[in-house]
């Protein structure tokens, strides 16, 4: 998935990753991920924090972030993109896709 420049999700190979910024584990196939980000526009390169299956129920700590990164700087934007490489070899399935204010919108509490 791209927000604005960044991709999200499975970068080369078989990492989770934001574009080069590895750190989001191996993807398995017949595994299910909740992938978390939390894009903040800046003047300049962009924050970018993303949590791979963090616990539900509670907001995690920016620093518990499977990746932080500052690659990019993208204008301000309200774009979400889904696109499929020929190199990424495989096939996925994408069951949901939230987006919201703060964390509890986009993950909402469990009841």
């Amino acid at each position: 998935m791209n927000i604005g420049r960044a991709n999200i999700g499975k970068g080369w190979g078989s990492e989770l990753s934001v574009y080069t910024a590895s750190g989001g584990g191996k993807m398995l196939a017949n595994t299910t991920y909740l992938i978390v980000v939390r894009y903040t526009f800046h003047s300049g390169n962009d924050l970018i924090h993303m949590w791979v299956n963090p616990t539900p129920g509670q907001q995690p700590r920016d620093t518990d972030a499977n990746v932080i990164t500052r690659d990019f700087d993208t204008p301000e934007s309200d774009t979400l993109s889904i696109s499929m490489q020929p190199y990424g070899r495989g096939s996925y399935d994408i069951d949901e896709i939230r987006v919201g204010r703060d964390y509890d919108e986009a993950v909402p509490m469990q009841k």
